[in-house]
């Protein structure tokens, strides 16, 4: 269940972050304060990155990689995203034809 409601949040954050309306610095705060809770508290394992261009804004990676062996998630960590990847698809489609490109 926690972890459905993580891929909704990250589905969530991914679909309106380029129409924020809060300042770039107080939603970076705000994301870095929010992924460091979580990851305080040992509800989130990965690695958040988050881009505007070129330039990387903010990056962090937290938890096991493998729990099995506790190799720590580092910012190179690769990650099998599965199923993942239909929820980037629909928010790249949805963005294109937001922008009257599809």
């Amino acid at each position: 269940m926690l972890r459905t409601n993580y891929h909704t949040l990250l589905f969530k954050v991914v679909l309106l972050l380029p129409s924020v309306s809060c300042a770039q610095e107080d939603f970076l705060t705000q994301t870095e304060n929010f992924i460091e809770e979580l990851c305080q508290k040992d509800q989130f394992s990965g690695a958040v990155l988050i881009g505007k261009g070129d330039q990387v804004l903010f990056e962090k990676a937290c938890g096991e990689a493998s729990k099995r062996f506790h190799i720590l998630n580092n910012i190179d960590t690769k990650f099998n995203l599965g199923s993942m990847n239909k929820m980037f698809t629909a928010v790249a489609i949805l963005q294109l034809v937001e922008q009257d490109k599809l």
